[in-house]
């Protein structure tokens, strides 16, 4: 917009059909600290993106009964769970456990690894890092036990992810991928995790935001939205059709009075429409469909989303 003034109404090709008109506010945060516990856990690693559910938890464990390969085998198997466990030393194992990848926008799609991983690990540590983890975020997706749900009749749930784990030598790191709908109160996530945090952590945890997309809303009743509905409804004949909200980021936010709304075929160009009658070619999208033939390839190699970096490895092995 250094050239050009914000449009009064502008769409992007991008999001759902038949009209996106809210996005949830999006923030990620970081926290990093060290337990003082001297502790069975020697490493904990999961997710590799802050906005993907990780699908792989992998834990370095002093099995001090040496009864913990079996609990861990009956863990998986009653919880249908796949995973493995490995014998790297007398007294030391090495634990593989397999969730279920999805996108941070629909984490109702997916199986937490971290979480599942943490669920069995609390009955045999105190580990501030791992009982924080199982109360918290294991199988409670909307914030419910940390105080931050909220819920709006449009938008829906908010919307949790613990999204990377990476522990040793005591000390920690996780990212948290959290998404609510627009009418929440902005300052009550970050400042009730701060909160829980220091309930439940002996030492002081440092949390830090480092992303955030700011949120998108258009009344679904308002004249923008069903100016674009009407024009799908004509070309579909699908009359039933609602706008839709979506937990998910496009780049509509990043311009005044944008709204999301799918166009297929060919690639993207911005046009500046002047009038009914002129316009001007501002720029033109990159090709991305490198990419969508990966994840494709992918999906029909079993592999989780986005298939990009596992397809990489395999091709570099």
């Amino acid at each position: 917009m250094e050239t050009h003034p914000q449009p009064k109404l502008a769409f992007t090709p991008d999001g759902n059909f038949p009209v996106t008109s809210a996005e949830k506010y999006i923030r990620v945060f970081n926290l990093t600290g060290k337990i003082e516990n001297n502790d069975i856990i020697i490493m904990m690693k999961a997710g590799f993106a802050t906005n993907i559910v990780p699908d792989i938890c992998e834990v370095i464990v002093k099995d001090i009964n040496y009864k913990m390969e079996k609990y861990f085998v009956e863990f998986l198997t009653k919880n249908n769970l796949r995973g493995k466990v490995e014998k790297l030393q007398d007294g030391v194992l090495h634990l593989f456990l397999k969730g279920k990848s999805s996108h941070a926008c629909e984490p109702e799609k997916g199986v937490n690894a971290i979480g599942r991983m943490c669920e069995f690990l609390a009955d045999f540590t105190e580990n501030e890092v791992v009982q924080f983890i199982n109360f918290y975020f294991n199988d409670d997706i909307h914030g419910h036990n940390l105080g931050v749900h909220y819920f709006d009749s449009f938008e829906g749930n908010t919307t949790l992810t613990l999204s990377q784990l990476n522990y040793e030598n005591s000390k920690f790191q996780m990212a948290i991928d959290t998404r609510t709908p627009n009418k929440e109160i902005k300052e009550k996530l970050p400042k009730t995790l701060e909160r829980k945090l220091a309930e439940n952590f002996t030492n002081s945890v440092q949390v830090s935001l480092i992303k955030e997309g700011k949120g998108l809303f258009f009344d679904p009743k308002s004249e923008e939205v069903n100016f674009f509905l009407n024009i799908y409804k004509n070309i579909t004949k699908d009359y039933d059709a609602k706008p839709l909200a979506t937990g998910g980021g496009t780049y509509a936010k990043n311009v005044d009075n944008s709204i999301a709304l799918v166009v297929s075929g060919g690639h993207t160009n911005l046009y500046l429409l002047k009038d009914k009658k002129n316009y001007e070619l501002l720029g033109k999208s990159l090709d991305d469909a490198a990419g969508e033939c990966l994840d494709k390839v992918g999906k029909v190699m079993g592999l989780d989303y986005p298939a990009g970096p596992e397809i990489d490895k395999l091709a570099n092995s």
